[in-house]
Formats: C-alpha cells, sequence, structure tokens
C-alpha cells in the first residue's frame, strides 16, 4: 500500500494507484494508461494470458511483460486442456509478450502446464547478496536464545503459516526428541503470521519445551543463520526459494522435501539432504544424520555455500534481467520516436 523507498529515494516520477486490481476500476486504468502514455507494462505474479491486455494495448500499450513467482508445483494438463491453454497462449492482443520466470523450474512449469511457447518465457534466476558470516558471531544463536553449547542448532526462516508446513517439522522434532542421541537437537523458527498460535499449541501438545524455539519474526536472521549448524524447508511449495539460498551462502546443509519446487537448489548428499516428501521419520533420521557428524555437516555446508555465490548471486540475477528487458524497452523507444522530417 505504498511506494517503496527504493523507488523514493531513486526519485522516479511515480504515479500509485492499484492496477488491474477490479474489473469496475478497469476504466481508470485505461486512464491512467491513456493519460501518461504508458506503453510499457511491467507486472508481476499476473497472468500470461488476460482479456484485459487488449484494452491496454488499444490505450496505447505496446509491449507487456510478466514476472512469475507464483510458488507451487502443477499438475500436467492433457487432452482438450491443453488443446484450449496452447491456443490461447498463443493470441497477441490478450497475451503478454513475455514472461520472466524466477528459475528454470518454473520456465518448465509454464511451458508444460500453462503452454506457454518456450520462446516467450526467459529464465531470470533469482538470486541474493552472499550472508557475509565473517561478520557474525558464531557462538551468537547459543548467547542471545541461551541454547547448551553442546546442542546443535536446526534453523528455519519464513513465515508461520499452513502452506509453509513448519507443523511437519514440529512432528520431525518430536520424532527426533525419541530418537537414541536426539536430545541434544534445539530446533529455531524465525518468523511469524497468522497460525503461529496455532504452531505453539502444537509445539507444546508435542511436549517439544525449549527444544524448539519459536523466535518471532527477526531482524539478525543473517546472525541467527551463520552461527547454526543446518537448516530446515519443508514448505509446500515454492517459486524458487531464496530462504533456501540464505541457507547455503551461510554454510548451512538444507533439508527439503522431495517437491520439484522446493527442492530446486538442493543437491542430495551434495548440498544437503532430500526427504520423501510428507516422511517424518526419514527427515528425522537425516537431522539426526546431520547432528551427529560435524565433519559431513561442514562438507555439504561449504558446497552449499560455494553453489549459491556462484550460482544464484544478486549481481547475476540483475544483469540477466537487463539483458532480458533490453529487447521489449528498445523495441517500444524505437517505436515512440518521431519520424525524421523529410
Amino acid at each position: 500500500g505504498t511506494i517503496p523507498e527504493s523507488i523514493r529515494s531513486a526519485q522516479i516520477p511515480t504515479a500509485f494507484c492499484p492496477f488491474l486490481v477490479s474489473e469496475s476500476d478497469l476504466s481508470r486504468d485505461l486512464e491512467l494508461v491513456r493519460e501518461h502514455r504508458v506503453r510499457f507494462i511491467y507486472l508481476t505474479d499476473r497472468p500470461f494470458w488476460d482479456p484485459r491486455y487488449a484494452l491496454l494495448r488499444g490505450a496505447g500499450v505496446r509491449r507487456i511483460v510478466t514476472h512469475d513467482h507464483v510458488p507451487g508445483d502443477r499438475p500436467d494438463v492433457g487432452g482438450a486442456r491443453a488443446w484450449l491453454k496452447g491456443i490461447l497462449s498463443r493470441l497477441p492482443l490478450v497475451c503478454a509478450d513475455l514472461q520472466l520466470a524466477v528459475s528454470p523450474f518454473v520456465k518448465e512449469r509454464a511451458q508444460r502446464t500453462g503452454r506457454i511457447p518456450a520462446h516467450r518465457v526467459e529464465v531470470v534466476q533469482n538470486g541474493i547478496h552472499p550472508v557475509p558470516c565473517e561478520q557474525f558471531d558464531p557462538q551468537y544463536v547459543y548467547r542471545v536464545f541461551g541454547v547448551p553449547s553442546y546442542h546443535t542448532v536446526c534453523a528455519v526462516v519464513g513465515r508461520a503459516h499452513r502452506y509453509k508446513r513448519i507443523d511437519f517439522l514440529i512432528q520431525v522434532a518430536a520424532r527426533v526428541c525419541r530418537l537414541p542421541g536426539g536430545t541434544e537437537i534445539t530446533f529455531l523458527f524465525c518468523g511469524d503470521g497468522p497460525d503461529l498460535e496455532w504452531l505453539q499449541g502444537l509445539a507444546e501438545e508435542a511436549e517439544l519445551g525449549d527444544r524448539f524455539v519459536f523466535a518471532g519474526r527477526r531482524d539478525d536472521v543473517p546472525a541467527i543463520l551463520c552461527s547454526s549448524d543446518m537448516a530446515f524447508h519443508p514448505s509446500q511449495g515454492e517459486a524458487f526459494s531464496l530462504a533456501i539460498v540464505e541457507y547455503m551462502s551461510a554454510g548451512l546443509p538444507v533439508l527439503v522435501p522431495s517437491l520439484p519446487s522446493v527442492q530446486q537448489a538442493i543437491e542430495h548428499g551434495r548440498t544437503g539432504f532430500v526427504y520423501p516428501d510428507g516422511d517424518v521419520e526419514t527427515a528425522a533420521q537425516l537431522v539426526l544424520k546431520l547432528h551427529e557428524d560435524a565433519e559431513l555437516r561442514q562438507k555439504l555446508g561449504a558446497e552449499a555455500s560455494n553453489i549459491a555465490a556462484v550460482r544464484y548471486n544478486l549481481d547475476q540475477m540483475n544483469e540477466t534481467f537487463r539483458e532480458v528487458m533490453a529487447r521489449p524497452l528498445d523495441e517500444v523507444v524505437q517505436r515512440a520516436r518521431p519520424l525524421p522530417s523529410p
């Protein structure tokens, strides 16, 4: 509901209003386009196909680009539905000119389930600034949360929302507690959200006590990750998880479910472990394995950090974004220039 500080500080002239939110406001949206002579529109998480795009083009828009960050795996489509999607995704006026995907998986999903032509989808791989662990106290998480020095810490960062499946992590923690040697592991959840009280109730029912710490919303997550030992990401779906890349960058081995959208960045046995989705026992055994083998944790974490730095860095993402956007932007600029005088 507000203009981001990054835009305000850049002194970019800004017209602020909800856009393509409701059909009743469509006339206002079209008037905005005409008034400001908008020729290029970039939309995040909007459909590739939308009848309103034809109206925007009629109002003067030359190019429309969508950027897909929507999480989740999608079932394959076939038969008449696939045929119809294939037709709709090729109609020139009601389709975007280009869709950006935050990972190769999202591009493949767009082609497989959205039936978007391959030449209309470009990957701009999501990335982050490296987590500067050398700047943080390696004992930070133990000192701040009173974790015993002989415990290993399993961290997770995310929304307290059912989609993130922290309830599954609580089940895993409860199982770990009952395994031989499992009483020296502390699970630390950083985040808040609508299901926080429900999750706290589940942890209480499981009698986890201080073995499962609800840290709430934090502004010191890098320091927490850099002083933890492993990370867990049980989410039901992702587009491309920046949290997982942050774990990797902090040198943590990561445990993820066997869901294509979630496990994208993790190579089983190289940068972490992939457990069968929903399998509490296997996930608990893998947590215990990392707890018992410090050398393995360090090996997987170091490889994860190296891969994060090479494949998933923010500078590389921005460079690719500029390259991909240059062509449609140049086309708009060229068409907007007045013809030379005879």
